[in-house]
């Protein structure tokens, strides 16, 4: 890629997406050992997916093809399909200082041998993606979900409920019907209500529907909380309900 305005443009976009993926991988890296928190994992890989995206559109092959790389691990992780070890962790620190010497290279014109790091980030993404698998257990199988309801849930909310399980914690159906003037802001003031007590999962159109002049949404919520303590927290503004049995955490 030639240099000027275009490239300018491209090294300003890139370096905050970096920003923001070195920022989020930090958080990571400070709770080694920990559950890594759903809204870290997914704005790391929203960065990849961004970078690899920008990367591909102004030419610079080998940095879309390592956040390509990276982006398959990255939601194979959201995804609970590999675990975030010690050895993927480092990796994928590894991996973010091989896209910023690439982009550092980009900018200079020169030649550092970024790119010879950075193929060997990539193999090392495929091998440690192909080398973890699964658990064949899943909870949501013991969680007497309906087939129907379970059938809404994408891949990831799926995950996230077999998350809250395996913790041991309860998943509720709180349903809500709102006005439709102004459904948003009381739907953003529920989820407000639940979120110090939980994770919100996911929130779809109530299987009951509201009347006319209403809109009413199911909101899939994993809590150790009390069916008490959650109807307390949204008082009169909505109903809970039990959706899946709680399964024991091994």
């Amino acid at each position: 890629m030639a240099g000027g305005p275009m490239l300018d443009e491209f090294a300003g976009e890139a370096s905050e997406i970096l920003e923001t993926w070195a920022k989020e991988l930090y958080e990571l890296d400070t709770r080694r050992g920990q559950d890594p928190e759903p809204d870290r994992l997914n704005a790391v890989f929203r960065a990849a997916h961004s970078l690899k995206g920008l990367s591909a559109m102004f030419g610079q092959d080998r940095m879309a093809t390592l956040a390509h790389h990276a982006e398959d691990v990255l939601d194979a992780l959201r995804l609970g399909k590999v675990a975030l070890s010690d050895p993927l962790l480092d990796t994928l620190v590894e991996t973010l200082d091989a896209l910023q010497a690439l982009l550092a290279e980009a900018v200079s014109g020169s030649s550092s041998g970024a790119a010879a790091k950075a193929d060997v980030m990539a193999q090392k993404l495929e091998r440690l993606l192909k080398g973890d698998t699964k658990p064949p257990e899943d909870p949501l199988d013991a969680a007497g979900i309906d087939a129907k309801v379970r059938a809404v849930f994408t891949e990831y909310e799926e995950h996230r409920l077999r998350e809250n399980l395996k913790r041991g914690q309860g998943l509720w159906k709180v349903r809500a019907a709102f006005s439709l003037e102004d459904f948003d802001t009381r739907l953003a003031e529920l989820n407000g209500l639940l979120k110090p007590l939980g994770e919100v999962i996911s929130t779809l159109p109530s299987s009951q529907p509201g009347d006319d002049e209403s809109i009413a949404f199911d909101l899939i919520f994993g809590s150790s909380k009390s069916m008490d303590e959650i109807v307390r927290a949204v008082g009169t503004r909505a109903t809970v309900d039990v959706l899946a049995k709680r399964v024991a955490s091994s």
